[in-house]
């Protein structure tokens, strides 16, 4: 593998980790605080955000099979001798 090839690949991996990172720390946030549910507002809060986090929670699912199923193929390739 082309050592520009190698750098682009681990650029990549690099950035997608730190937006994993960055969304699991907003799930983080969401999950740590306890709602009031006898406050109409804390409870309402937690309902409406649960769509937008379950989301943020599909996309971070997304990301993580997209650089497992690409770095190993990467990691076949390479043990293989084939670069792409």
């Amino acid at each position: 593998m082309a050592k520009n090839e190698l750098l682009d690949s681990y650029e990549e991996l690099v950035n997608y980790t730190a937006e994993i990172r960055e969304s699991l720390d907003i799930l983080h946030e969401w999950l740590a605080k306890k709602p009031n549910f006898e406050d109409y507002h804390s409870y309402y809060d937690l309902i409406s955000n649960h769509g937008q986090h379950f989301a943020l929670l599909n996309l971070i699912l997304h990301r993580m099979d997209c650089l497992i199923e690409e770095h190993t193929q990467k990691i076949n390739n390479g043990l293989k001798g084939e670069i792409k």
